[in-house]
């Protein structure tokens, strides 16, 4: 038997790239393995990059404004109170010195100690405009976290006169203060005799033609308090801020210092936004980039192999003058090879030059001496003696291995979501009419279908959250518009580059746009939207282009499905009969654009549209189906015909689906039926593997990603909540059966649904006060198997059973909510077996 293994072993070594073997080997690879060669220079610690330009050399100084008290014997007590402290400050006592944090303790020496408390803080607004005179005031519910809590903000007026600010909270403190400083100014007002609670701040501007101005990072804190302790004969301490770590420190938002505003850098004209790193869009393509202004250099230390190649992105962004002209001198060395620069360019501020070189970047391969350690060094300068200072970004800085032919890598991966697809809008699912043919030969015959897939959510950003996070909304918390996914939490395409891989996107905004976080982990995030007939072209052009020596994850989103509709002909009308035509001039159907404002007459208890038309714009809806499959054809027969990606495993799926008044409703985002629940899910493998396979199981888009990892061989986050899809495909039954969830918020309801095989339990409760006449019941139960259209409601007659599950549901809900806050706790909860088994099975109570 030993003899016959080693045969095989042998066989493989000598067949590269006919089999992956990662997720096939007897034993799985290291979940820390990461594939050679390949570095994003960007995410290396903070350790191994060198920053260095006096534009951003910060510092601040307290010498004064210490209260001061005698101790006993010769000590003093000096203390400072502030907004919140933050590491990478300096606390000079005398001689000696002492670095942040700093806690409690014998300081040394005889100099005593420095306790430091550090405050909290909560409802952060980014930015305000305040609004001219004789507009509404603003009023915001903010949370005052004790009676010493602290309103903290900076504002900026906008004209030569200071205009007053009006402040009131809790009908108990007013007061007003006058905004003179014509750049960011830090204010901070300690609000007297307000109680700890949720009180009501209004913010208003004078009324006598005053000029409006702005305000940004307003929050309430609780403040931060320094005391230092030293004998009487040593010199006052001084209170300096320097960051001992750069990179760590201006990834923040703002600094907060805690003091008067530090020595600005004339940069604040140019972009206030104080990151290093941060998302920068130019023409709708969305990359990670380090802010290099003239003159500064970066450092970055990490592993290379001989033939490596450098590729990077280099542009000069001005956010106050985008059409302001400029030059900065962009260079790039690698120590210890040379002293002559491998790269030595003026970088222009407009033009084509620039947009070619965002998109495309520059590509440079290592000197050949390289091999092992290496250390690049990046410098800006400005063009000229007299040239000002100039914005460049370092677009998304990578290091390529040498390209092999015949390497063995894992495979290309492409992630396809086809926004407002129903599942049973497909013929490859059962559908009768003809929508997807191509579907049908590329998943159907040789790939694998799912049938049953619950959307977590029914409409975009939310769902799309789960599918990229692998957690259920109560559990990611992105549930409403003005939510954004945290840039704390990984994102799948963070931990696919992380794993190596090159990472490309192709959306249709909208609420998939990188505002909302999903940009995070994407080396390159094209939102030029366009739809599949402008976005498939431009990736295929990217896939020309990228390194191919390393694997790809690519996805791409399309709203071509989406209301109103409106795909080219033929597709537009391929569908719509004589019949439905006279139906639809007989009922006078309007264009399909209106259907959401149609939704909120609807859930007044008004009616605006007939529902005689819905056959009619279902037809139309089924003509994008068929102009999707037709183009996803063209574009992977492009693929195939040029060789650009060779057996990628493909997986195409929607977010939610789309109602044509099924349950009194139209569009998406309006209940959790079935008809906005239930969603594709496609799987093309590699070598055509599981060719055929047919999935009824009820699965969840949560499952997407553990299955990609299972594939992969690696080991699935513990945070991420979905399953993997592999055993279902094996034909593995299940151990124990499953519940799934959809959820749902609303102005004027919250929507829960959960399923226990083919019983599905529906909540609605009333999320305001907001008096709302639709009809709808508060407890459904439906059985799917014989009812999949969900016309029969069996709650009435199973009523212990709907209001055991109701609060199971409720349980599970409160229970991730709590998880997502830091806030989880079983002491005040009674769970029974089935809540800690149900618990257990979304990743709790191990």
């Amino acid at each position: 038997m030993k003899k016959i293994i080693l045969l095989i072993l042998a066989l493989i070594a000598i067949i590269p790239g006919v089999v992956w073997l990662k997720s096939r080997i007897a034993h799985p690879p290291q979940d820390n393995e990461k594939l050679s060669g390949f570095v994003r220079l960007l995410a290396l610690p903070p350790s191994n990059i060198e920053l260095s330009t006096p534009l951003w050399d910060y510092r601040s100084e307290i010498k004064s404004g210490w209260q001061t008290r005698p101790l006993s014997g010769d000590w003093v007590a000096y203390r400072w109170s502030g907004s919140r402290y933050r590491s990478g400050h300096t606390i000079h006592r005398g001689a000696l010195r002492h670095s942040a944090p700093a806690l409690p303790g014998d300081g040394g020496s005889g100099h005593g100690r420095i306790p430091i408390h550090q405050g909290r803080e909560a409802f952060q607004i980014p930015t305000l405009t305040l609004p001219p005179p004789h507009q509404p005031i603003l009023s915001f519910e903010v949370p005052i976290l004790s009676a010493s809590s602290l309103l903290v903000f900076e504002a900026r007026k906008e004209r030569v006169d200071p205009p007053q600010l009006n402040l009131s909270l809790a009908s108990s403190w007013t007061t007003a203060l006058s905004i003179d400083a014509p750049d960011w100014k830090q204010y901070s007002l300690a609000p007297q005799g307000v109680a700890a609670g949720t009180q009501t701040l209004v913010l208003d501007g004078t009324r006598d033609g005053v000029p409006a101005f702005f305000i940004r990072n307003f929050r309430i804190a609780e403040p931060s308090t320094i005391e230092v302790f030293l004998k009487r004969e040593d010199p006052p301490p001084c209170f300096r801020y320097r960051p001992a770590n750069p990179v760590a420190e201006l990834l923040r938002s703002d600094q907060n210092l805690p003091s008067n505003a530090p020595v600005r850098s004339p940069w604040a004209v140019y972009d206030e936004d104080e990151r290093w790193i941060r998302s920068v869009e130019i023409g709708s393509i969305v990359r990670s980039a380090l802010f290099l202004p003239t003159p500064s250099s970066v450092r970055f230390d990490f592993q290379a192999e001989p033939g490596s190649e450098l590729v990077f992105y280099p542009v000069i962004q001005n956010p106050a003058q985008l059409q302001a002209s400029g030059q900065a001198r962009l260079r790039v060395f690698v120590e210890g090879q040379s002293e002559t620069p491998v790269f030595d360019r003026v970088i222009e501020s407009i033009g084509d030059a620039a947009a070619k070189a965002w998109d495309s970047g520059f590509r440079i391969v290592l000197p050949a001496g390289v091999n092992g350690k290496c250390t690049l060094r990046f410098e800006s300068a400005a063009n000229g003696a007299h040239q000002p200072p100039q914005p460049l970004f370092l677009g998304e800085p990578l290091i390529f291995p040498p390209q092999r032919e015949g390497k063995p890598q894992p495979p290309d991966i492409i992630l396809i979501s086809i926004d407002t697809l129903r599942a049973d809008a497909l013929s490859c699912l059962g559908y009768e009419r003809q929508t997807s043919p191509w579907m049908e030969r590329f998943f159907g015959r040789d790939g694998v279908c799912f049938s049953h897939v619950q959307a977590p959510c029914t409409w975009t950003l939310p769902s799309h959250a789960s599918l990229f996070l692998s957690q259920y909304v109560s559990r990611h918390g992105v549930g409403s518009e003005d939510v954004r996914i945290s840039n704390e939490v990984q994102m799948l395409a963070e931990l696919f580059s992380e794993k190596g891989y090159q990472t490309a996107a192709f959306v249709d905004r909208g609420f998939i746009e990188a505002h909302y976080g999903f940009g995070q982990g994407f080396q390159r995030y094209d939102q030029l939207g366009g739809h599949f007939a402008t976005s498939l072209p431009r990736c295929r052009d990217w896939l020309a282009d990228r390194n191919r020596s390393v694997p790809t994850f690519l996805f791409l989103h399309t709203y071509d499905c989406h209301g109103p509709y409106n795909s080219p002909e033929p597709y537009h009308s391929r569908f719509v009969t004589p019949e439905l035509r006279n139906l639809h001039v007989a009922n006078d159907c309007p264009e399909p654009a209106g259907l959401q404002a149609a939704n909120m007459a609807e859930e007044n208890g008004s009616r605006v549209l007939n529902p005689a038309c819905a056959p009619y714009w279902r037809a139309l809806y089924d003509g994008g189906v068929l102009y999707v499959d037709h183009k996803l054809e063209d574009w992977f027969k492009s693929l195939e015909n040029s060789g650009l990606v060779k057996d990628p495993l493909v997986i195409l799926l929607s977010d939610h689906g789309e109602s044509f008044y099924e349950h009194g409703s139209w569009a998406h985002g309006w209940n959790v039926y079935e008809e906005l629940a239930r969603v594709p899910v496609l799987i093309r493998f590699p070598r055509k593997a599981h060719a055929g396979t047919k999935v009824s199981s009820r699965v969840s888009l949560l499952d997407v990603a553990p299955t990609l990892y299972e594939y992969l061989g690696w080991q699935a986050p513990e945070e991420w909540q979905g399953h993997s899809l592999l055993p279902l495909i094996r034909g593995e039954t299940p151990a124990a059966p499953r519940n799934l969830y959809t959820e749902l918020s609303r102005e004027a309801f919250v929507f829960s649904a959960v399923y226990l095989k083919d019983r599905k339990v529906i909540e609605t409760r009333k999320a305001t006060q907001k008096p709302v006449q639709a009809p709808y019941p508060r407890e459904e139960l439906y059985d799917l198997a014989a009812d999949p259209g969900e016309t029969r409601n069996l709650a009435p007659e199973n009523i212990p059973e709907v209001s055991r599950e109701i609060q199971r549901l409720r349980t599970v809900r409160e229970f991730m909510r709590q998880e997502r806050s830091g806030e989880s706790s079983l002491e005040n909860v009674q769970l029974d077996a089935e809540d800690i088994k149900e618990l257990q099975g979304l990743g709790y109570l191990h």
